[in-house]
């Protein structure tokens, strides 16, 4: 995991050379760790320096499909709701548009019902704080 790691957060891709000397692995030892890894998949070498491998892109596609936004955030999702006594949503960027995903109603007698329940998408003429925030962050 250790050279995986390190192909994957060169800033270039790596040489065998470079892979020894940021893990501090012998070179052959390196060498014996990329041919197996490039056996499955996880790197490709061209030229003499080193990829990620398409076998991640599909490791990463099935562990997304299995991820559970809701229940990895809900209790940071819960934190800042307490600490704000306000409303809180989550919603994740999907195109030019924001998708719902789930909301903790603030414990106070005044709260913001929204219009839009969760797995919904405003239109994107809506002015809500979310739909704000994400056109504030795009890109120029």
């Amino acid at each position: 995991m250790t050279v995986l790691q390190a192909v994957a957060d060169a800033p270039q891709p790596p040489t065998a050379a470079s892979l020894a000397r940021s893990c501090g692995y012998p070179r052959p030892t390196v060498y014996r760790i990329v041919a197996a890894l490039a056996e499955q998949g996880m790197v490709a070498e061209t030229g003499g320096v080193y990829r990620l491998g398409t076998r991640l892109m599909s490791l990463a596609s099935r562990a997304w499909s299995q991820f559970d936004l809701r229940a990895a955030l809900a209790p940071d999702l819960q934190a800042l709701r307490d600490a704000t006594g306000e409303t809180v949503h989550l919603a994740v960027p999907a195109g030019q548009e924001m998708i719902y995903i789930d909301k903790l109603e603030s414990p106070g007698p005044v709260r913001m019902v929204p219009i839009w329940p969760p797995w919904t998408t405003p239109p994107a003429s809506a002015c809500c704080a979310t739909c704000r925030c994400r056109r504030a962050c795009r890109a120029p």
